[in-house]
């Protein structure tokens, strides 16, 4: 992971759970020579803005946002598209910035182009070479792809970078992720303005890949997984997906098996009948939590030898079927309602520094 070399201090106001100082690096990044700007183009203007809130940057989860077809005069709606989906969040699901309000940094990485938006299967018109794909499923959304490795340049402009998040102005391409490669390599997602709302619980889901390796749980697109190549093995990573019909995997969790997943109708099995890696809406199912809060508990305890991490996560308040940011039980009594409040707070905050 990469540091950045100068940081500035601005403190903000304190609550019982916020750390009462943030950071901030803000401005344009100077240009690199060698991998960071292979071709001398629009990478090497690229400017650079960062709200960060964990100074410890191996433990920080660093979201970084990249424009694609943005012209300079656009950048603002970039800046309030890429803040949106920020605030999603801790609108549509209460285990990412309202569980844990300061473990994430925000990085805007702006790349103005000088041709249109993306809406065609065309690579050479945007700096990063955004393209659609062929219609895909039942609605015939096309797939947004991208050059993974020009996505990663872009990404590594930032100080450090565990999800890179290119946002497409003017497509209506599906929006897709790819999961880290390895323990320590950081996300993709690829996301359109069709998709940027605070509200829809899109951007979590793609993040439920990008960060913690989760699969999709939904059907659609195949028949019969194992059929088509499909082994455990394969699936050894994917916390919430099994082609066990039983349910093993996670039966230290939760109870029994939904078939479905990765786009397979049948002989793959995830968890529970709703869950927001099956459906946007819902809330994430506990096998889910389960694996978020593993995660982020070693992201908080990372480089503190003496930093004991949970076998399970404190406060699961998981209710089948409960849309996301309303799953049932308690709320997490008063710890809830502080996380809660923490993230409010935090999210006008980072409102302000538009």
């Amino acid at each position: 992971m990469r540091k950045a070399e100068a940081i500035r201090t601005l403190q903000i106001a304190a609550t019982p759970v916020v750390v009462a100082a943030a950071l901030m690096l803000t401005g344009s990044m100077p240009a690199s020579a060698g991998g960071d700007c292979p071709s001398g183009q629009p990478l090497c203007n690229a400017k650079v803005t960062s709200d960060i809130l964990e100074p410890n940057l191996d433990r920080a989860i660093d979201l970084v946002f990249v424009s694609e077809g943005y012209r300079a005069d656009q950048m603002g709606e970039f800046r309030d598209h890429a803040y949106d989906l920020v605030d999603s969040l801790a609108l549509t699901t209460r285990f990412l910035t309202a569980r844990e309000p300061t473990l994430f940094n925000i990085h805007l990485v702006e790349v103005p182009t000088t041709g249109g938006s993306v809406n065609d299967d065309v690579v050479t018109d945007t700096p990063l070479g955004a393209s659609l794909g062929p219609p895909e499923g039942a609605l015939g959304r096309r797939r947004i792809t991208m050059d993974a490795a020009t996505l990663d340049a872009a990404g590594k402009k930032a100080p450090d970078l565990d999800v890179v998040v290119a946002v497409i102005r003017g497509s209506d391409g599906r929006a897709n992720a790819d999961r880290p490669a390895a323990p320590r390599s950081w996300g993709r997602v690829r996301i359109s303005t069709n998709d940027v709302d605070p509200h829809n619980g899109v951007f979590v889901h793609e993040l439920g890949h990008a960060i913690f390796g989760l699969g999709d749980e939904y059907g659609g697109f195949g028949g019969c997984a194992t059929e088509a190549g499909v082994t455990e093995h394969h699936l050894a990573t994917y916390p919430n997906l099994s082609t066990n019909p039983s349910g093993a995997k996670w039966a230290h969790i939760h109870d029994g098996a939904h078939e479905g997943g990765r786009g397979f109708s049948e002989c793959i099995y995830h968890p529970t009948g709703r869950c927001k890696m099956q459906s946007y809406g819902d809330e994430f199912c506990s096998v889910c939590q389960h694996a978020i809060a593993q995660h982020l508990e070693r992201r908080k305890c990372e480089g503190d030898k003496a930093c004991q991490l949970a076998e399970a996560p404190p406060n699961l308040d998981y209710a089948e079927g409960a849309p996301g940011g309303c799953a049932g039980g308690a709320a997490g009594g008063l710890t809830g309602l502080a996380s809660g409040l923490a993230a409010l707070l935090l999210g006008g905050w980072w409102r302000r520094r538009r």
